[in-house]
Order: structure tokens, then C-alpha cells, then sequence
């Protein structure tokens, strides 16, 4: 199937943007939500895309803003770009696991 080359949104998985209309996205008013859900439900071919679309800084000031993130994400997004988790606006660290003796 061939996507109009003029519109690069029309690239990526079918299923992240599924209920939006792709034609009235573009790359600067829908960066943030293209980012959000291209790392988080994207395919290999869609992170490749999206890394070709916006520079490494960009992306990282999206991601690192972003409200939640699944943990897998988040880590996986930490080992590529070197960060450190405490950079995530989203980033919890879990409670020490309590006794289950002593409660």
C-alpha cells in the first residue's frame, strides 16, 4: 500500500492513531502526541520513522515530560539515550516492600 510521501504521519502503524484523521496531523502542532504514541504502542519500524522526524533532543524533551510512561518504556527510553530516570517527570520510585510478618 503507498502513503502520500507529502504527509511522513501517513507512515506510521495504522493502529497508533486510529481515531484520529492522520491528513489533519502535522508534524509541529502534533509532535507531542505523535511521540507519546509512537514510543509507547509503535512497532520497530515506527521508532525508526519517528527517529528520522525529530532530532534526539526533541525527543527527549517530549518524553521526559510526559505524565506516564509504562515502565518498560521508560527504561527502554533511559538505556537509549543514556538517561537517568529521575529525568522523567513520570518517574515514581517504588516503596520498599513492606514485612508481610511484621504488618
Amino acid at each position: 500500500m503507498d502513503f502520500p510521501t507529502d504527509n511522513p504521519i501517513q507512515r506510521f502503524s495504522h493502529h497508533l492513531f486510529w481515531d484520529m484523521d492522520k491528513s489533519k496531523m502535522d508534524l509541529i502542532g502534533s509532535k507531542k502526541q505523535i511521540i507519546y504514541q509512537v514510543v509507547e504502542f509503535g512497532k520497530l519500524d515506527d521508532w525508526n520513522l519517528l527517529r528520522t522526524l525529530y532530532s534526539a533532543d526533541e525527543i527527549i524533551g517530549v518524553v521526559t515530560q510526559l505524565p506516564s510512561l509504562d515502565v518498560v518504556t521508560l527504561s527502554f527510553l533511559c538505556h537509549y539515550y543514556q538517561l537517568d530516570k529521575k529525568q522523567f517527570r513520570c518517574y515514581k520510585p517504588n516503596a520498599s516492600a513492606t514485612d508481610f510478618w511484621k504488618s
